[in-house]
């Protein structure tokens, strides 16, 4: 009778706050005396892991208008139903676990209700402080924090009292915390369950001794002094845990991470590919003339605010793809695009006398360079943009759409010097942990001690908390079920 209650209850609620959109309610979840409807789900999910400032994002999103902010929230945590029922269920499972006679001699889940009530006291007079100390009184504290929240933009309804919107707020943070610390009980039962009758993980000495001697030999072979990318030595590292306990770090010793003097002397071996590559690169500005053309076709085809988008988006991409140069060099393009935009013609005679001279230069400096690495105390294509800088103000009397034009060829010199940069592999170098010292031995112990407690945990999961969890009756959606074995199976996919 309650639970049909409840349907009806929550089925009005939505008829109001999602007119106009179909919305299903069913049982998602039954564990015991735990019932709880999609709804219930969405709001589970909603209240752990939706925080504030996404929600100040969503409303935002929303253009204010509170009705479409719940649509964008529900559609967040539809998203995210079935990870939020698995979860919901897991808690739902151990809780039973251990307020039943399985779990009589536990710690956890001891929480009192006015252990949970201080916490929410301390919790709003955390909140409330700046106002408090005021003396505004409490009253008139929590309206003054409600109206702050309005000005962030925290989601409102049009016209709701600020009153009305600390104690909704308020209530959120109450329910968060609440979770919160009910997640922080299932952790404390899961260890317990997992301890059994010891009384802690014990790691043998010799333990520690083979797991040192084994990742030292796996690393010496698979990474140390090794010709990597950065994407082989993430697949390396990431197929194996245990590197990144046995590595302090892990550095890759190449032409962009390096100057050119470190790299001579502390991988000689890269600086010599390097060195045989660039002296097989003849530094070119042949295809400058297609650049200007590119350039000028873009001043007549686009506008003034247009090119400015297109020099931010390049940029961004740039930065966000890690280096992509292609993106670097429309960004140059389009700028030059927008010195053009003004009117301005290039001149050419100018241009080209600097480019002669800059190619020049720059085809000098690179010899040396590489010829004299040990004086060079910066990456190789950085000591040669350094180098034709100067040349600049031989030409400071042309216009800016010239000096855009010297900008780019600076850049398109720098940038065939990057290009073979990029193509040589670096060489890993490896610091490990000292593992005769207290710290070493420590940092190899808590990782197999965690490694012992996540064996046991996995083994109680699916052995002592399944008694309990096959008693899970769920629903993923109106029409798909899962009971017994499977509804635990299902849960149990999260880990």
């Amino acid at each position: 009778m309650k639970s049909t209650l409840k349907l009806i209850l929550i089925a009005a609620l939505l008829s109001v706050s999602f007119s106009g959109h179909a919305f299903s309610i069913w049982t998602a979840l039954k564990s015991g005396n735990t019932f709880a409807t999609n709804y219930d789900v969405e709001n589970y999910i909603c209240t752990l892991h939706l925080s504030d400032e996404a929600r100040i994002e969503f409303f935002k999103q929303a253009n204010g208008d509170f009705n479409r902010y719940e649509e964008l929230r529900r559609q967040w945590a539809q998203k995210r139903f079935n990870s939020g029922l698995r979860q919901m269920a897991y808690v739902s499972a151990v809780q039973r676990h251990a307020t039943t006679s399985f779990g009589k001699e536990t710690r956890a889940f001891k929480i009192t209700e006015s252990n949970y009530f201080k916490r929410t006291q301390e919790l709003e007079t955390r909140t409330l402080k700046k106002w408090l100390d005021q003396r505004l009184g409490i009253v008139k504290a929590r309206i003054a924090f409600a109206q702050e929240l309005k000005k962030i933009g925290y989601p409102h309804k049009k016209d709701q009292d600020d009153t009305e919107l600390f104690f909704e707020w308020f209530t959120l943070q109450k329910n968060r915390l609440k979770e919160k610390i009910r997640l922080e009980e299932v952790s404390k039962y899961e260890y317990e369950l997992a301890l059994g009758y010891q009384r802690e993980f014990y790691v043998r000495p010799v333990e520690i001794f083979d797991f040192a001697k084994e990742m030292t030999s796996k690393i010496d072979s698979q990474i140390e002094g090794a010709r990597l990318t950065p994407r082989e030595l993430a697949e390396i590292v990431a197929s194996d845990e245990k590197i990144s306990i046995m590595a302090k770090s892990i550095e890759l010793l190449g032409p962009s991470t390096l100057t050119l003097s470190k790299l001579s002397s502390e991988a000689p071996a890269v600086f010599d590919d390097l060195k045989t590559e660039l002296e097989k690169t003849s530094l070119s500005l042949n295809q400058m003339p297609k650049y200007f053309q590119a350039a000028d076709q873009l001043a007549q085809s686009k506008s003034e605010a247009e090119l400015q988008d297109s020099i931010k988006e390049a940029r961004n991409k740039f930065l966000l793809s890690h280096n992509d140069y292609t993106e670097l060099m429309k960004a140059k393009i389009y700028e030059l695009s927008l010195a053009l935009k003004s009117g301005e013609k290039i001149e050419f005679s100018e241009l080209t006398k600097y480019q002669q001279i800059a190619q020049e230069q720059a085809t000098r400096l690179l010899q040396v360079a590489l010829n004299n690495p040990e004086d060079v105390d910066s990456r190789i294509e950085d000591h040669l943009i350094s180098g034709i800088t100067h040349l600049r103000d031989q030409f400071s009397s042309l216009n800016k759409a010239s000096k855009e034009a010297i900008t780019l060829t600076n850049w398109i010199l720098k940038f065939q010097v990057k290009k073979t940069t990029l193509a040589i592999k670096p060489q890993a170098r490896v610091t490990l942990i000292d593992r005769n010292s207290w710290q070493g031995q420590k940092r190899i112990e808590d990782y197999l001690r965690n490694k012992q407690f996540t064996e046991r945990l996995n083994e109680t999961r699916e052995g002592k908390l399944s008694r309990t969890g096959e008693y899970i009756d769920l629903r993923l959606t109106k029409d798909t079920r899962l009971e017994g074995h499977d509804a635990w199976s299902f849960v149990l996919e999260q880990f």
